[in-house]
């Protein structure tokens, strides 16, 4: 009977530490429906409907997805989607982007946290600043020990959250804040124009995750596009980044000039239309290939592990999304990466042909 018990306590014990494997290189995963339960010694890049993940990730965990629940621990996280649920340890920074987030209270942010979102609600543990973008925010019974700075409509702070450093909201904000929070500093009101911060956001947000999930489709079926960019940008100083934005930049005024030609010719309208059309495709990509360019290089430079385009692009978005993010600095990052694109998408053409 003894050895019958010992058996079944053996199974039992043995099963969750077979499930749950090691794997010491970084890791991708794109589905429908995704439970990740493993152990990454490096990167980790999960993109789909549905997505738990539940492992460690002793790297940069980034997710893109519909439904996404983020337990377990990572380095840090990088996080995309429409309903953001936190649940687990976060060592380091994390950056979460969505329609709703919930941080739950059993959530240990360890460093800052950058959260953009429609609906934001915080019940858990940073140990650092926090920075919001969203329409609502709640937080409930948090233990917040750095700044808080908050954009946001509607703010709620009740009398069991604690916050050790300064509280930053808009003058105008409708507020309902525990009189426990004293050092409260009032910023500027929150533009009333016919967009609002909070659909400046939003919109850039939905655009980010159309252009990955286009990303994941091309490094899919078209892996061989990214090859070419890893072998010809292996080197990439200042000179050749200049000259990426000038051909871009050349492409930009050279192409609707000739189109706009065609179109005074009757037997050179369609020619024009198409140019037109490759031209709006041309430039919508554009942003893909530059922030691709962003992860290689930063891969290549501080990331040693297996190389994986789809997380290696994935940390490029990341970086473009939060400059663009940034009111000063947006414009500018937004036509130097549109810029850049269409000058690397030029040189492959050419390349080619």
């Amino acid at each position: 009977m003894k050895k019958i018990l010992t058996l079944i306590l053996t199974i039992i014990l043995f099963i969750p530490l077979a499930h749950a494997k090691t794997i010491n290189h970084s890791y991708a995963e794109v589905g429908s429906n995704i439970d990740f339960n493993e152990n990454v010694n490096g990167a980790s890049a999960l993109a789909g409907d549905n997505i738990s993940s539940n492992g460690y990730v002793n790297g940069i965990n980034l997710i893109a997805g519909n439904d996404i629940e983020l337990r377990g621990t990572s380095e840090y996280a990088l996080t995309a989607g429409n309903v953001i649920s936190i649940n687990g340890n976060i060592k380091n920074d994390a950056f979460i982007a969505g329609n709703i987030v919930d941080i739950k209270e059993k959530t240990i942010i360890e460093r800052d946290t950058i959260i953009a979102a429609s609906d934001v609600q915080i019940s858990g543990v940073i140990q650092r600043n926090v920075t919001i973008y969203a329409a609502k925010v709640d937080i409930k019974s948090a233990n917040i020990k750095g700044n808080v700075r908050i954009v946001a409509e509607e703010i709620k702070i009740d009398d069991q959250t604690n916050i050790e450093g300064k509280l930053f909201y808009p003058k105008d904000a409708k507020t309902k804040i525990s009189s426990k929070i004293k050092n409260i500093t009032k910023t500027p009101a929150i533009t009333k124009d016919k967009e609002t911060i909070l659909d400046i956001v939003l919109n850039k947000i939905w655009s980010a995750l159309s252009l990955i999930l286009i990303f994941a489709l091309l490094t899919l079926f078209t892996p061989k596009i990214f090859e070419k960019i890893d072998y010809k940008y292996e080197k990439l100083g200042f000179n050749k980044v200049l000259e990426l934005f000038s051909k871009g930049l050349v492409f930009t005024l050279i192409v609707p000039a000739i189109s706009i030609f065609l179109l005074m010719f009757p037997f050179t309208i369609s020619l024009s239309l198409i140019m037109t059309a490759l031209y709006i495709i041309i430039i919508y990509l554009s942003k893909i290939f530059t922030a691709y360019l962003i992860g290689y290089k930063l891969w290549q430079k501080y990331i040693e592990k297996q190389y994986i385009p789809l997380i290696s692009g994935l940390l490029g978005f990341t970086i473009l999304f939060i400059l663009d993010l940034i009111p000063i600095i947006s414009p500018i990052i937004v036509i130097i990466s549109l810029m850049i694109g269409i000058g690397m998408i030029t040189e492959m053409y050419k390349k080619q042909s």
